[in-house]
């Protein structure tokens, strides 16, 4: 049987339960070798002779998380900091907001942080479904890294965060040795 969404789902709740999950789920790339461009399927593999081995990991370390700061990537980047101490240096896309606090990182409805991004981009003509859609989104998105923030710093790690697109080589560089001074 083809393992679908719901079988990835139930494999991630029963690893976050303690559970072995049988078969393993896996990602495995598909396509050409030295391809830039690569496929990934799910595919079943049992775990019978993997051993499990603790990271060689501590509070001196940092651990690059691609993917942003949301999501599956945060709960396993708060995991590693709160077991290792680690600092947690995530890349995504998403701008991390500039001002703490932002007026729309304060509003806690949903109805009503959607009524003060319409009433801002009306005061500028760029009140359009799509405008305030991708703005709302953003803003949730913000939200889940500002989150993410607090729980590795409430571990006693650091958090660095930037927006970068991770398939632009250079732009890539210039975050990972801006990270790195």
């Amino acid at each position: 049987h083809e393992p679908g969404p719901a079988d990835v789902l139930a494999a991630l709740r029963a690893r976050a339960s303690g559970a072995r999950a049988e078969p393993d789920l896996r990602v495995a790339p598909l396509g050409e070798a030295n391809s830039p461009l690569v496929t990934l399927a799910l595919v079943e593999a049992p775990l019978v002779g993997q051993e499990r081995r603790p990271l060689d990991l501590d509070g001196g370390d940092a651990v690059l998380a691609t993917g942003g700061g949301g999501g599956i990537t945060a709960e396993l980047a708060v995991a590693l900091a709160e077991r290792y101490g680690v600092t947690i240096v995530a890349f995504g896309r998403t701008p991390e907001a500039t001002l703490a606090p932002h007026a729309d990182l304060d509003c806690g409805e949903q109805a009503e942080l959607k009524r003060r991004i319409y009433q801002e981009l009306s005061a500028s003509g760029e009140a359009t479904p799509a405008a305030i859609s991708a703005r709302f989104q953003r803003v949730l998105r913000q939200r889940e890294i500002a989150d993410t923030r607090r729980r590795i710093e409430a571990a006693g790690a650091k958090f660095v965060y930037r927006s970068v697109d991770l398939a632009d080589p250079r732009a890539l560089c210039l975050a990972l040795e801006e990270v790195q001074s």
